[in-house]
């Protein structure tokens, strides 16, 4: 094949990526309890096969031809069963870059009466709870640095073995402890985004 063949593959075809992205929405729920604004939480199923247990806010993968807001909405009834006529879309938040793909951020303001209301669903959801939202701007989240590290190492070639062991993905999140909850990871970082724009307006 010569060049004029190649340049002919390459300007003709679509340019994709290595791998599929699974891009999501979340929604930060605003929620009002006993007079004052709070943030709503999930914890996710133990039935989960991805990070069960962990807090989390409603959201999931955006749908082929669906928009961040619209599949927002759509977790947060399918998680909670809350109606979209009980969710005020406030504006998006900034985007997060996670391994897998791009986090979209939806500030919104669920209606009161939702929150009595709400039935989880149990294969997704264990539980939810609101945090106060002056919890968040009195209490700065802590950073705290970790480390992902392979851990097959005896599965690999001697060489490539080596080269391995010297590969430890770094991370940094901040993280808060709230009534025996551990909020840290996207989720953290998305409520850090959050305080920023309250703190800069």
């Amino acid at each position: 094949m010569n060049d004029r063949q190649l340049k002919q593959i390459l300007t003709t075809r679509r340019v994709g990526t290595e791998r599929k992205q699974r891009n999501a929405a979340i929604l930060l729920p605003v929620v009002e309890v006993g007079g004052q604004d709070a943030l709503l939480f999930e914890v996710r199923s133990q039935r989960l096969e991805m990070q069960p247990g962990e807090v989390c806010f409603p959201g999931g993968r955006i749908e082929l031809g669906e928009a961040p807001e619209d599949a927002a909405v759509r977790e947060v009834w399918e998680e909670l069963q809350v109606q979209r006529e009980q969710i005020e879309i406030l504006g998006p938040l900034d985007r997060l870059v996670h391994f897998s793909g791009t986090v979209f951020p939806l500030l919104g303001r669920l209606d009161p009466l939702a929150l009595p209301n709400l039935r989880i669903n149990e294969d997704e959801v264990e539980e939810v709870f609101t945090v106060p939202l002056d919890f968040f701007l009195t209490s700065p989240g802590k950073q705290y640095t970790y480390y992902m590290s392979p851990d097959n190492l005896d599965e690999l070639p001697a060489p490539l073995a080596d080269y391995v062991r010297h590969y430890r993905q770094k991370y940094v999140t901040p993280a808060w402890c709230y009534s025996g909850h551990t909020i840290w990871g996207m989720t953290a970082r998305a409520v850090n985004r959050f305080l920023h724009l309250l703190q800069t307006e």
